[in-house]
């Protein structure tokens, strides 16, 4: 990169084997930046890279980092969904709901059928329910999931999203519908085990709750990270005592 900065395929490889080698430190190569570029046409390209390394930043948590790449991604192509989607969650991820929804908001302009905004924008609010414990939130919530599933019905975010919705109306049987269904689809979605087990405890099914979770450790346990072997842990011995 020293030798050759504008090797658009160096910029794609780098992030993405930093992100296999779990290194996490790592400063990822943006595209060689230069103020004669951002006034040409957007090279495909070079907009891939950026993409990509904005991805990992995200999945990094890095997101101040992902949000100037993704911000001179929209001023090279501001009609481009993805980046759109993508500077969505890094605000929906920072706590910045109203702006997270903009930006979803335009994303579902130029794409009206793109399934994962409709989900994203279904856990804005969800999250505002949460944040707020104002309830007026569920509604657009669900409304936005179940548009969601209709665009795509094998979105497996969607349906633990709906889930979570229906458990906090307390319709647990369907909450434990969707759960199962995104495992079906998704089984390493961790979040899905957690939330049947709340669903499960909510309808008094303890036993089902604890099989679930021995299972699930298991089968899955040298995988998780520190916070989600802490919370099985905890759930365990809650459901235990």
């Amino acid at each position: 990169m020293k030798i050759e900065p504008q090797n658009t395929r160096l910029q794609a490889i780098l992030p993405e084997l930093a992100k296999e080698m779990g290194d996490h430190q790592r400063d990822f190569p943006a595209a060689a930046e230069s103020k004669k570029d951002e006034r040409n046409l957007p090279d495909v390209k070079r907009v891939e890279t950026m993409a990509k390394t904005a991805l990992a930043l995200i999945a990094d948590n890095r997101l101040d980092q992902a949000r100037e790449i993704l911000e001179k991604i929209l001023r090279l192509d501001p009609d481009n969904a993805d980046a759109l989607v993508n500077i969505g969650t890094v605000e929906y991820r920072s706590g910045e709901f109203v702006l997270a929804l903009k930006h979803y908001q335009r994303a579902i302009k130029i794409n009206p059928a793109h399934a994962l905004v409709f989900s994203n924008m279904g856990m804005v609010y969800f999250s505002s329910f949460q944040r707020d414990n104002d309830r007026q939130f569920l509604d657009p919530a669900l409304q936005h999931l179940n548009k969601a599933l209709q665009l795509d019905p094998d979105l497996a975010a969607g349906y633990n999203g709906r889930g979570a919705v229906y458990l906090a109306l307390n319709e647990a049987e369907k909450a434990i519908a969707d759960f199962k269904k995104a495992l079906q689809l998704k089984p390493e979605l961790v979040d899905a085990y957690f939330n049947i087990t709340y669903a499960l405890l909510q309808l008094g099914r303890k036993k089902e709750a604890i099989d679930l979770l021995n299972r699930f450790k298991k089968s899955r346990y040298a995988e998780l990270n520190p916070q989600d072997r802490n919370e099985l842990n905890r759930l365990m011995s809650e459901i235990n005592q």
